[in-house]
């Protein structure tokens, strides 16, 4: 946490990159879906919450990436294979959540894929990892 908490100034130019170059996709993955022509207010409100999304991604996926860190540090016996457990784990976990969306889905696993899933798995994930991690240490 300490680490990341350093490197706010950067995470917030990552928050507006991410922002801006999200944006132009966005607009055209949902016109293909939603038709800005017959659904104007669903393809904005879809626009705003998938952009939220998007950002708050960019918040939630660091503190999951260290608290996976946190767990593989706590369960490996040295620094190198918890660095490399946890760098793979993590490449899985975006592989993983980015081929879902490539799809073919209904609109209701749209927004489960797109929307839900991308919010509540770093949580979850997040939670996990680090009662995982504070049951190790406690162990010993």
């Amino acid at each position: 946490a300490a680490s990341i908490w350093r490197q706010t100034e950067n995470l917030s130019l990552v928050i507006m990159g991410a922002a801006l170059v999200s944006l132009p996709l966005l607009v055209i993955q949902y016109d293909v879906f939603l038709s800005f022509e017959n659904n104007p207010i669903l393809m904005r409100v879809g626009l705003v919450v998938a952009l939220g999304v998007t950002i708050l991604r960019v918040l939630l996926e660091p503190i999951m990436i260290g608290s996976l860190g946190a767990l593989a540090g706590a369960a490996l016996p040295s620094r190198i294979p918890a660095i490399v457990a946890t760098v793979g784990v993590s490449g899985a976990y975006f592989i993983l959540i980015n081929l879902a969306r490539l799809a073919p889905l209904d609109p209701g696993a749209r927004v489960l894929v797109e929307i839900v899933l991308p919010v509540v798995l770093p949580l979850v994930i997040s939670a996990l990892a680090l009662l995982g991690a504070l049951f190790l240490l406690r162990r010993e």
